[in-house]
C-alpha cells in the first residue's frame, strides 16, 4: 500500500476512533468494502444525523462567544475573514479561541502574512463545517449514538476527496485499478 493509501487508512482510524490492521486495510479495495468494514465494526443506527449541521452549531456557538457577533452573522456562506478582527494579532487570538472552544482538531490553523490570509483552503463557515464533519465525526456524536449508513457514506465520500483527491467515484471501483491509488 502506497503513502496515499496509508494516509487514508490513518484518516479512517482517526475519524472513527478505531484501529485497522494491515491485513484489513489491504482487503479494503473498493469504497464499498471500506463502507462494509465500518458498518461491521461501528455501532449502527437507523437514524440519520447531519454532522455538518452539528458542526455548524458548535462553531457558531464558539464564534458568538469569542467574536462577540450576533447569531445572524454566522451563516454557512459567511467568510471567516469578514468575521474575525482586522488586526492580525487579535484575529489570530480570536481564531485560536474559537478552535479551542469547539475542540475540533479539523478546524485549520489560520495563516497570516503580508499576502496570505487563509484557513487551509476553508474560507467559509460552511467549508469548515464540512471538514469538521469528515475529520471530527466522532466528536459530533452523542453518547451511545450509532452511525447510519448515510452518515458513513457522507463521511467516507469526504475523506476520499480530501485524502485521495477523488471527487467522483463508484462504490465498486477498485482503488488501485480504477482510481489510480497505490
Amino acid at each position: 500500500m502506497g503513502l496515499d493509501g496509508v494516509e487514508f487508512v490513518m484518516a479512517l482510524e482517526e475519524t472513527f476512533d478505531i484501529a485497522i490492521s494491515d491485513a484489513d486495510a489491504a482487503a479494503m479495495r473498493t469504497p464499498r468494502l471500506v463502507l462494509e468494514y465500518l458498518e461491521a465494526r461501528l455501532p449502527m443506527s437507523a437514524e440519520d444525523r447531519c454532522s455538518e449541521q452539528r458542526a455548524f452549531h458548535h462553531i457558531r456557538r464558539a464564534g458568538m462567544k469569542h467574536l462577540g457577533l450576533p447569531r445572524r452573522a454566522f451563516r454557512p456562506e459567511a467568510r471567516w475573514k469578514d468575521l474575525l478582527p482586522e488586526d492580525g494579532a487579535s484575529s489570530s487570538a480570536a481564531w485560536r479561541a474559537v478552535r479551542e472552544e469547539t475542540g475540533f482538531t479539523a478546524l485549520p490553523k489560520m495563516f497570516l502574512g503580508p499576502f496570505k490570509f487563509g484557513f487551509g483552503g476553508r474560507q467559509t463557515i460552511g467549508e469548515s463545517c464540512r471538514t469538521v464533519a469528515h475529520r471530527n465525526a466522532d466528536l459530533l456524536r452523542r453518547p451511545g449514538e450509532g452511525w447510519s449508513r448515510r452518515d458513513l457514506e457522507k463521511i467516507l465520500t469526504g475523506l476520499i476527496a480530501e485524502e485521495l483527491g477523488i471527487l467522483k467515484f463508484g462504490w465498486d471501483q477498485d482503488f488501485v485499478k480504477d482510481l489510480g491509488i497505490d
